[in-house]
């Protein structure tokens, strides 16, 4: 039923983005729905979440959940900036082509603030989370202090992205700040 759901919910996100074209400059429905599908597919979110199923078997086989020689953490953040932060990414940046006068650079500056912000909600989570024992956490492998530490270094490189931005982007700032340092 959630896989369906899902599938359900992701359609629907096309349906929406579909339905702005005809009030929109075709060129940039086509490149919010790019940045959508990228965020969906094999090499974000459904990779992502087959790296996360993989390091659950490992852990239900009895196996240490990496590999020896392997950076724990490094993969842990890939495995959430191909989930969690690549669809807050992908929300923020569609969402930004459609402002009048968009311009690349802002979009790109926007990615990136959408990817720090998206990794450091997802450590926000695990920090919330951190009596389940997740085996695809950062508090697990760096500590409560040391994972706490890598989410404000995050949101704030996240928020230098857009420091340029006026004021209007300061309900985006703390909506990102709320969201990284939420307690529940």
């Amino acid at each position: 039923t959630a896989v369906l759901a899902g599938d359900a919910l992701q359609a629907l996100a096309f349906e929406v983005l579909a339905s702005a074209a005809p009030h929109a400059d075709p060129s940039v429905v086509v490149e919010a729905v790019g940045d959508l599908s990228r965020a969906c597919g094999s090499r974000q979110l459904v990779g992502g979440q087959v790296d996360d199923l993989a390091v659950a078997a490992r852990v239900a086989a009895g196996v240490p959940p990496h590999p020896a020689g392997e950076d724990a953490a490094s993969r842990i953040e890939s495995i959430h900036a191909r989930k969690s932060a690549a669809l807050i990414a992908a929300s923020i940046s569609g969402g930004a082509r459609f402002a009048p006068g968009a311009r690349p650079e802002d979009v790109a500056r926007l990615q990136r603030f959408g990817e720090g912000v998206g990794v450091a909600f997802q450590i926000a989570d695990d920090l919330i989370d951190r009596d389940d024992e997740e085996p695809c956490s950062l508090v697990g492998v760096l500590g409560v202090e040391s994972a706490a530490k890598r989410a404000e270094a995050l949101l704030t490189d996240a928020l230098n992205e857009i420091a340029a931005l006026d004021e209007r982007a300061e309900p985006l700032r703390d909506l990102a700040r709320f969201a990284v340092r939420r307690q529940a």
